[in-house]
């Protein structure tokens, strides 16, 4: 099971909050990455590695009402449904960990423009915002930092903008 965080138990753990993808420009060092689904999901993997077990997802389903709920799990493969059942769903607490179990069908769902996710990385503070027609702004506290995520970017076949 994925169990849900809430706002402040993410915000306990390091992440760096953003309350719009406007206010992340403000406020940190940013790029765009772009490509196609695989690209991204390699990065999201890499990520996820070099955070070792400090990273984390949003997953507004329990926010959606029943209508948009039902229309979603509709839209689900087989596969994905079978992720979809680990996640527990406590009222307005849509934070969860990202892990390797979770992250395909996170970065799958947001590239289908089905259910954006923000992923949460706090070990190298960073958050990458989803999706804008395949751009993802990615913004980081240090410009340090954004540039090893460059690299990591550029090793998947993203580009950068």
């Amino acid at each position: 099971m994925f169990r849900s965080l809430s706002e402040g138990e993410l915000a306990a753990r390091g992440a760096l909050l953003i309350e719009n993808v406007q206010d992340g420009f403000l406020r940190f060092e940013a790029v765009t990455l772009r490509g196609d689904k695989l690209a991204m999901q390699c990065f999201l993997e890499r990520c996820l590695v070099v955070n070792e077990g400090a990273s984390f997802a949003d997953f507004y389903y329990s926010v959606l009402t029943e209508e948009e709920q039902r229309g979603f799990v509709a839209g689900l493969s087989d596969e994905e449904k079978s992720v979809f059942l680990q996640f527990e769903t406590e009222p307005r607490q849509v934070y969860y960990p990202l892990v390797a179990e979770n992250l395909v069908f996170l970065a799958e769902i947001t590239a289908r423009n089905w259910l954006f996710s923000t992923f949460y990385f706090t070990k190298q503070k960073a958050v990458v915002w989803g999706n804008y027609g395949l751009e993802y702004p990615l913004f980081c506290e240090e410009g340090e930092t954004l540039e090893g995520y460059k690299n990591i970017a550029q090793e998947c076949g993203l580009e950068l903008g």
